[in-house]
């Protein structure tokens, strides 16, 4: 499950650049690459998963041009050390979404997470929130299968 995961994660970084003919051509080759030990029919279930999530226009704003992947963020939260990284960080001149991947079956709403995924997503807005003063921070859940976005504040997206 972890190898699947992180496949999972690694094309939906390196497939969010490129055109969607440029993506289909790609992703199969790109995941042989990068887990040659997953079964081929393992790999092309999670390719066509991971090109579904891009062809779906709600979706796009993860993959704009103002988003960046795999961001380090590392600091202090009420006396502790805090560390990690963000699947994808989205900021607008208002507003900053964190967003965290998710394989496997999504929950029915955000309660319904497992704890220490919220947690870590509530200490990654409180970390941002010192980062960038005055605008709205969003924490999200995306499990690409589904595809289904959780948001702190809101049910499936």
């Amino acid at each position: 499950a972890l190898a699947r995961g992180t496949l999972a994660h690694q094309l939906l970084e390196h497939l969010a650049g490129l055109g969607a003919a440029e993506r289909r051509g790609r992703a199969a080759a790109l995941a042989e690459r990068l887990a040659p030990e997953l079964p081929d029919s393992m790999c092309a279930g999670l390719c066509s998963v991971v090109l579904d999530v891009f062809e779906q226009p709600e979706f796009a704003f993860m993959f704009a041009a103002n988003s960046r992947a795999e961001v380090r963020i590392a600091g202090e939260l009420d006396g502790r050390l805090v560390e990690g990284q963000i699947d994808r960080l989205v900021v607008t001149n208002d507003e900053v979404t964190v967003i965290d991947f998710k394989t496997g079956a999504p929950p029915e709403s955000w309660p319904e997470a497992p704890v220490g995924y919220r947690d870590q997503i509530a200490d990654y807005v409180a970390l941002l929130a010192n980062t960038y003063p005055g605008r709205n921070i969003r924490g999200m859940l995306f499990y690409i299968e589904g595809p289904v976005l959780l948001s702190k504040t809101g049910n499936k997206g």
